[in-house]
């Protein structure tokens, strides 16, 4: 049974050590408290993890991450430059971050503004994605 609401303080604890990018179990523990933080729809409080760019910006999983907690704050543009971001980087451990989930994601925010061409464009670039695959369906029988 997954219990996110109780993973939080252990997550925090963790947060308080020293964080090195370079050990695999410290941007495990990053990102998954932001994935909790997602998952509880702490969306305002998950905007704090941004603190860590710097330290964290070039794994994939992480920005990817900091792009979900963007578009869940309606902050699109610094979603979109995230999502980009990925787009460039090489796949790490979450495989599609580096590719259709970012171009899936990117759709949905073109989608939500309003931008129907470039919905789709990014879209067919998410390629057999399932959930892009039902968006574009439904954008091209409009």
């Amino acid at each position: 049974m997954r219990d996110e609401r109780s993973a939080l303080p252990w997550f925090e604890q963790g947060l308080d050590l020293e964080l090195d990018p370079s050990i695999e179990y410290v941007n495990m523990m990053v990102t998954g408290y932001g994935q909790c933080l997602i998952a509880c729809g702490e969306n305002a409080k998950a905007l704090e993890l941004s603190k860590y760019m710097d330290i964290f910006g070039t794994v994939p999983e992480y920005v990817f991450m900091m792009g979900t907690i963007y578009m869940n704050n309606q902050l699109y543009g610094d979603a979109c430059s995230c999502f980009v971001k990925c787009l460039s980087m090489k796949e790490n451990r979450t495989k599609g971050i580096t590719s259709f989930f970012a171009f899936h994601n990117l759709g949905a925010i073109s989608e939500l503004l309003g931008d129907k061409a470039i919905a789709i464009d990014f879209y067919k670039r998410a390629g057999d994605y399932p959930r892009s695959q039902a968006r574009l369906k439904a954008l091209t029988e409009e």
